[in-house]
């Protein structure tokens, strides 16, 4: 199967899944008070919550510059950020492409290789991951009933994790095994990208670390509030509590995990079934997730258009690499 034949069929499998999950999620609820609901939205704490994105994302973009920084590249947070929502804007269109695109603008404006850009990419997925786990800890210890439920009902408790997480683990040892032994040390292509992907991941090592842990907290902090502000644009969620804010922001990370296109879908049917949880209806819940979810791709799609056009006229740091 060729690469490009295998690239479509991903993509149409992402979409179909998200497809088939939102047919499932709206044929449940009544659409007529569904779309009468948008009546009611205060759309002062929708903008908001938009605006308070756009500092996530400059912060993002600066974490991503502390992390180049030991590697002799010192590009603006200014160039940081039109590679950051340049890949957010090309994440829309086919999954995982916003890495890929993010590194490319890179390149062209201040000539990081991209082997060296997406390691650093890599690190910061795993240190966010870190702070996922940390975030839901937190969350169990203060809604633990609540998440207890919500992982009961959308996960399989019949699947064996142990096995799983055994052939997961068995299979990252010799995978890694053999990069070490034959790809790493190689002088073929394969083996200079693969060593500046490792460049990238070590970097965190040289990082300014007191900078670089209070970014990554603030930008978290964004990310709760860019979710939890929303619940006072509709009447039957203003009453929701911090605490509960916790809980959206997990589902909603956990169904950007899954791979589905932008998160269509699963980000509905995973925030909708946490607010049931709260006694809220299952009508409203679908459309409080629908409203976040939409406000931030049109958030996405504002500030990656304009970083898109504004990065193509972006002149060439010539004095970079």
């Amino acid at each position: 199967m060729s690469k490009a034949l295998s690239t479509v069929l991903k993509v149409l499998l992402s979409i179909g899944l998200a497809a088939a999950i939102l047919y499932y999620v709206f044929s449940r609820i009544d659409f007529d008070e569904f779309l009468k609901k948008a009546e009611e939205v205060n759309y002062f704490w929708v903008i908001l919550s938009m605006i308070i994105a756009l500092f996530g994302y400059m912060l993002r973009a600066y974490r991503w510059k502390l992390q180049l920084a030991p590697l002799d590249f010192k590009p603006t947070t200014y160039r940081m950020f039109l590679a950051v929502m340049s890949g957010y804007l090309a994440n829309l269109l086919l999954p995982r492409l916003g890495e890929v695109t993010r590194c490319g603008v890179l390149l062209k404006s201040d000539k990081v290789p991209i082997a060296t850009s997406f390691g650093t990419v890599i690190t910061e997925r795993i240190v966010d991951m870190l702070m996922l786990g940390l975030i839901l800890l937190f969350t169990l210890a203060i809604q633990s009933e609540q998440l207890a439920l919500f992982f009961d009902q959308t996960l399989d408790t019949n699947v064996n994790g142990y096995r799983i997480a055994g052939i997961g683990a068995s299979a990252l040892v010799i995978g890694a095994w053999v990069f070490f032994k034959y790809i790493y040390p190689s002088q073929t292509k394969l083996g200079e990208f693969s060593r500046g992907v490792i460049e990238g991941l070590i970097s965190l090592r040289k990082v300014e670390m007191s900078k670089y842990i209070i970014s990554t907290l603030l930008i978290w902090i964004i990310y709760f509030f860019m979710s939890y502000i929303v619940v006072f644009a509709l009447p039957e969620t203003a009453h929701l509590s911090w605490e509960v804010g916790f809980s959206i922001l997990v589902a909603g990370v956990i169904a950007f995990v899954i791979p589905v296109q932008s998160g269509f879908g699963t980000f509905h049917a995973l925030v909708s079934t946490m607010l049931v949880l709260y006694s809220i209806d299952e009508t409203t819940g679908l459309f409080f997730a629908t409203l976040l979810h939409s406000s931030q791709l049109i958030a996405v799609m504002i500030f990656g258009l304009v970083a898109g056009i504004l990065s193509i006229f972006v002149k060439k740091n010539e004095d970079a690499g």
